[in-house]
């Protein structure tokens, strides 16, 4: 079946999606080699011009060079947001200093609203096509106090 994934790399206002049958459930290992690491690792796919539905997408990464943020998801990973927010944090401190980390909650929908290309088609059947922009990833978290 695979761990599908789009890995997706900004650089010079150009964006390069990526391709790959077996990267969704290992996207925290890659991001923690660094950028050279991902740059590299990213370019051993085959370039597409169309991202996965919200199904099928079971990881990825953005990188945006230009912007130094990084968005990523992996549905076998870091499933409480404590875990992710120290993951993040510890990514943000040894690895990739100076980058903006955030965990892409909504997986690939979350990447086409950063790379304004959100379709209805990256919605998976059955998924309300009235997706919302949020502005505030905080107000994702109910329970303030497990922070």
């Amino acid at each position: 079946m695979g761990h599908r994934a789009n890995l997706i790399l900004v650089e010079n206002n150009n964006t390069k999606t990526f391709y790959s049958h077996w990267s969704g459930n290992i996207t925290p290992r890659i991001l923690a080699q660094g950028l050279k690491f991902c740059e590299n690792y990213f370019k051993k796919y085959d370039e597409t011009n169309w991202l996965l539905d919200n199904a099928w997408a079971e990881g990825g990464i953005l990188i945006d060079k230009d912007n130094r943020k990084i968005l990523f998801f992996s549905l076998e990973f870091l499933e409480t947001i404590a875990l992710q927010n120290a993951f993040i944090k510890l990514l943000q401190q040894k690895i990739w200093f100076g980058w903006n980390i955030n965990w892409a909650f909504r997986g690939n929908v979350d990447f086409a609203e950063y790379l304004n290309v959100m379709e209805d088609d990256i919605l998976a059947d059955g998924s309300a096509p009235n997706y919302i922009t949020l502005d505030d990833w905080d107000s994702l978290i109910e329970d303030k106090d497990c922070e």
